[in-house]
């Protein structure tokens, strides 16, 4: 196809080149076609793949977690050593707590901590008049308007938490009312043989 004369040495140079040409265009040929060319992703990337996606839980308001389910076996067992005067006592106390510490009146900001105080233990009660809130003016005023206990996992016999559902109206400055859904896990311990909010944490949604 070439006219080639094998007995010639230039022919023969000639000869090898071509083959070596044609065996390297098959080469690159077979590591285009399998991807060789491409770029490999970055570092952020491979990373963002290896790592499960994120949970959305809505707006949190507090860092800390709470798992609201079913009792475990280990919770129940807990529950089950107190008496149902003893439940039913915190889950009323839990509720309370959240009806007062979520009704907010701008013109007396302080009164929150003090409709709260009968239901919070004395370090946090001392901790909450330190960090008096200031709502923004798109929620001025807050009013509970009803709520519901669900039971939390907490895997500790010296405390009790509740996550309290709750539904509030909020009245911004300028504008119309509107409702919003609040969580609010609930950690009470026994204090002076009374049951009394140890911490919580807050998490919007929740209806």
């Amino acid at each position: 196809m070439f006219n080639l004369d094998y007995r010639l040495r230039s022919d023969r140079i000639k000869l090898f080149l071509i083959i070596f040409g044609l065996c390297s265009l098959v080469s690159l040929l077979v590591v285009y076609l399998s991807g060789g060319f491409q770029e490999p992703p970055a570092i952020e990337e491979q990373q963002a793949k290896a790592q499960p996606p994120a949970t959305a839980s809505g707006n949190n308001v507090s860092s800390r977690s709470f798992e609201v389910s079913k009792p475990s076996q280990k919770q129940s067992e807990i529950k089950a050593t107190l008496p149902s005067t003893v439940l039913n006592e915190t889950k009323q106390t839990a509720q309370n707590f959240v009806k007062a510490y979520y009704t907010y009146d701008p013109k007396h900001p302080e009164q929150y901590v003090e409709n709260s105080k009968p239901y919070m233990d004395e370090k946090l009660y001392v901790y909450e008049k330190t960090k008096i809130r200031k709502q923004t003016l798109d929620r001025e005023t807050t009013t509970a308007i009803r709520s519901s206990v669900l039971p939390v996992d907490s895997y500790d016999s010296s405390e009790l938490v509740w996550c309290v559902v709750l539904k509030g109206e909020v009245t911004p400055a300028t504008g119309e009312k509107y409702t919003e859904d609040m969580q609010y896990f609930v950690t009470l311990r026994e204090t002076d043989d009374s049951w009394k909010v140890a911490d919580f944490s807050i998490e919007r949604g929740g209806e």
